[in-house]
């Protein structure tokens, strides 16, 4: 009897299973026609780099230590080459195990298992959590999601008569590093550990305070580490009033209490409210015990502290809270109607289906619309790919070339000005061709040349009197300064003063 009962739980995952990864491939097809966008080809192009150069597998790009996605990157570069399909697979592919992660955790909460279905494909499937699945450069956020959840799930819960052992401490430590090498966000995990160890305690506090203290410390290391080998914040941060907006501005659009907004957030009856309902629900989840209540608190709250004083909300930074606020749903909504009558409960229970599958069509139509303006920027970017291709085979090893932006292109504005779906935050690269993607990266993903890597050079380190030519990037083409300069880094500072943007890349042999 019991093997019948496992065999028959085995089927009933994998059917789970099945209809997420379902969901998700059918919602997301038609992203394995894009091209990669933006930050993605820099992120292509450092892991070319940390290929010729392993010693780079641990090192920051710029301002961001988020070595996992490099070595996502790194593995996608080895397997598919310079081909955009076989990156969004890898895209996707953390996305479902996202979702599966989700799903585990709501069953683990005791949720059924067609419930925690829902709510995993609810999530995947949600605007809110649209850009980790179609924009690659933003794995970080689905991995932080993949190992908070690994960690919730490992985290022993002793009303159910679980202890720490070696085994849940080496995956929980796994899980910890897996945090640190994802994205800096990972020091609100003290927070994270505070609530899981006191709804896996009874509610005791005097238990669960200890591990969130022992957490705080390597995080409070961490950030002082960071900013010593990284003394930056790329002017990110801009205290004020208009960025703790973003919080009541995303509850209300969680709510679809209106349209979300990415920037320019107000403070009217939509937000007010949302922040009251949002707020009692987490009132009546504390007072009832309700642990998917305080978990799914944790994660709709917590995620946000790191990026409270960024002044925008890009969709990335509103997938880990919406997973949190759908858990808050569930709990609270456990937690006030599981004690209804029989005939009560019924009712609730199908008015439940109903606002599931109204939420998850709605929220599955602007994931289309959006991805409409997706093929746009897609479109964009696939154009200057091919002007790209034209040139490319003309760069010379060791030669510095000026890319001089002569053209005032923005099809980035264009598309923001005239959204089909929601309004997004574009990313202008104002020195680059078109705006669009880093003149190193750009040559260094269309140049097929192998051993041979694009970088892009700063015009301070151009030695006196390189020789060196010029690219100029006109609407629709690039086209070559006939003959070398005789000093390129006087012929940079003379179109900058003009008003030109300048870029300067060398293509240079890939040495290990």
């Amino acid at each position: 009897m019991r093997a019948e009962r496992h065999e028959v739980l085995t089927w009933k995952w994998i059917l789970a299973l099945a209809a997420v990864a379902v969901a998700i491939l059918v919602l997301y097809l038609p992203v394995f026609r894009l091209q990669l966008s933006g930050d993605d080809y820099q992120m292509a192009q450092f892991a070319h780099e940390t290929w010729c150069h392993p010693r780079l597998l641990l090192a920051p790009l710029g301002q961001f230590f988020r070595p996992l996605t490099n070595w996502a990157f790194l593995l996608d570069r080895v397997l598919w080459g310079t081909h955009p399909a076989g990156y969004h697979a890898t895209t996707l592919l953390l996305h479902l195990v996202a979702a599966v992660t989700l799903l585990a955790a709501c069953w683990r909460l005791g949720f059924s298992l067609v419930t925690a279905t829902a709510v995993a494909i609810l999530w995947a499937c949600s605007p809110f959590a649209e850009e980790n699945a179609v924009w690659a450069a933003s794995r970080f956020q689905d991995l932080l999601l993949i190992w908070w959840m690994l960690l919730f799930m490992i985290w022993p819960r002793k009303v159910r008569g679980e202890a720490w052992s070696g085994r849940r401490l080496a995956v929980a430590a796994a899980a910890v590093a897996g945090l640190v090498l994802s994205k800096e966000s990972w020091v609100v995990t003290p927070g994270f550990a505070l609530v899981f160890s006191l709804v896996g305690n009874g509610w005791v506090w005097r238990r669960a305070v200890k591990p969130a203290l022992l957490l705080s410390l390597p995080a409070a290391a961490y950030v002082v580490i960071r900013f010593v080998m990284i003394p930056t914040t790329g002017g990110y941060f801009q205290p004020g009033l208009a960025s703790f907006l973003k919080v009541p501005d995303l509850m209300a659009a969680f709510l679809w209490f209106r349209e979300f907004r990415p920037m320019a957030f107000t403070l009217g009856w939509p937000e007010v409210l949302a922040v009251l309902i949002v707020a009692a629900a987490i009132a009546v989840g504390w007072s009832r015990r309700s642990a998917a209540a305080a978990v799914g608190a944790a994660f709709l709250l917590l995620p946000l502290a790191p990026t409270l004083l960024v002044p925008f909300l890009p969709q990335r930074y509103t997938a880990i809270p919406y997973a949190g606020f759908l858990l808050l749903v569930c709990g609270v909504g456990r937690a006030v109607f599981g004690k209804l009558p029989v005939r009560l409960l019924r009712t609730a229970g199908w008015a439940a289906v109903l606002v599931v599958l109204l939420v998850g069509a709605a929220g599955a139509a602007v994931v289309r619309a959006d991805l409409v303006d997706w093929k746009r920027v897609s479109d964009a970017h696939a154009r200057l790919l091919a002007e790209a291709r034209e040139v490319a085979g003309e760069l010379r090893l060791g030669e510095p070339v000026a890319v001089v932006r002569i053209e005032r292109d923005n099809p980035l504005k264009v598309i923001s000005m005239d959204p089909r779906g929601l309004y997004k935050l574009w990313y202008v690269r104002g020195q680059d061709p078109s705006g669009l993607i880093d003149a190193g990266a750009l040559f260094d993903w269309v140049l097929k040349r192998p051993g041979v890597i694009v970088r892009r050079l700063e015009p301070r380190d151009l030695a006196k009197e390189q020789v060196g030519r010029v690219l100029f990037h006109r609407s629709g083409r690039f086209e070559w300064l006939p003959g070398r300069v005789p000093d390129l880094s006087r012929s940079v500072r003379d179109w900058q003063r003009r008003g030109f943007p300048v870029r300067v890349v060398e293509a240079d042999l890939c040495r290990p």
